[in-house]
C-alpha cells in the first residue's frame, strides 16, 4: 500500500443522512448500479488481503502495542 501512496482512514458514522458528500455519493452509486452500459470489474482485493497488508505495515513500523 505504501508503494502506491495509498491512505486508509476508518471512521464510524451513525448514518449518511446530513453529511455533505455522502448523499451525492449515494445518488451516484444508485445511478451506476442501474447503468447497463458500465462494464463490470471484479478486480477488487479481498478484505483478508487488505487486513494482512495493514498488519504487515503496522508490525514493520514498530508501532505495535502489546
Amino acid at each position: 500500500m505504501e508503494e502506491h501512496e495509498w491512505s486508509v482512514e476508518f471512521t464510524w458514522i451513525k448514518a449518511h443522512a446530513g453529511y455533505r458528500g455522502y448523499e451525492t455519493a449515494d445518488q451516484l452509486a444508485k445511478l451506476a448500479a442501474k447503468n447497463e452500459n458500465i462494464e463490470e470489474n471484479y478486480t477488487k482485493l479481498p478484505k483478508s488481503a487488505i487486513l494482512n497488508e495493514i498488519n504487515r505495515i503496522v508490525q514493520s513500523s514498530g508501532k505495535v502495542n502489546g
